[in-house]
């Protein structure tokens, strides 16, 4: 009898231990989203992405890529105290940690991977003096371009299709001036 008393105080224990796991997940998860909603409306009527776009004449959301820090740093604080709480060593948490780490890597070389290439080719691209409203048309893409950056254009075909094409497809299937 004293056995299965034990065995239940211990199962006992396990469930309210993984039931407040999750519940401090869920307030993580909620804190962060809710945190992003008032940055968002805060951005949006501060007008952070005019300021940033007036400061560095690139069109960039900073608003988006700000309110995605902070809120995934809350849910990662959050996951972090919820671990802690559950009683996982430190050295789990450091290998946690390492995983966050080269998740993160892997994820800005693979944006990387894309960019870089498409940047450069569109430096070369300006000898082409490719202005927006003009008809070009690349292997079996024609179109009227409705705007150009540094790492591809968007065109609008003749069947009002909207199109972007990188840099790097442009230079590689030729351009035609229509």
């Amino acid at each position: 009898m004293l056995e299965f008393e034990a065995i239940r105080n211990l199962v006992s224990s396990i469930f309210i231990k993984f039931v407040l796991f999750i519940i401090l997940l869920l307030v993580g998860f909620v804190a962060s989203v809710i945190v992003g909603k008032i940055l968002k409306k805060a951005f949006v009527e501060f007008g952070l992405n005019g300021v940033f776009f007036k400061l560095v004449k690139k069109k960039i959301n900073i608003e988006a890529i700000i309110i995605t820090i902070i809120s995934y740093s809350i849910f990662i604080v959050s996951l972090i105290f919820a671990f802690i709480y559950l009683g996982l060593s430190k050295k789990i948490l450091l290998v946690f940690a390492i995983m966050i780490f080269a998740f993160l890597i892997i994820s800005l070389l693979l944006n990387i991977k894309d960019f870089v290439p498409n940047f450069f080719v569109g430096i070369k691209l300006k000898k082409y003096h490719l202005k927006n409203g003009e008809f070009i048309s690349s292997k079996s893409v024609k179109g009227k371009i409705l705007s150009s950056s540094m790492t591809g254009i968007k065109i609008l075909t003749k069947e009002k299709d909207l199109i972007f094409i990188p840099n790097t497809s442009l230079v590689r299937n030729g351009i035609k001036k229509e």
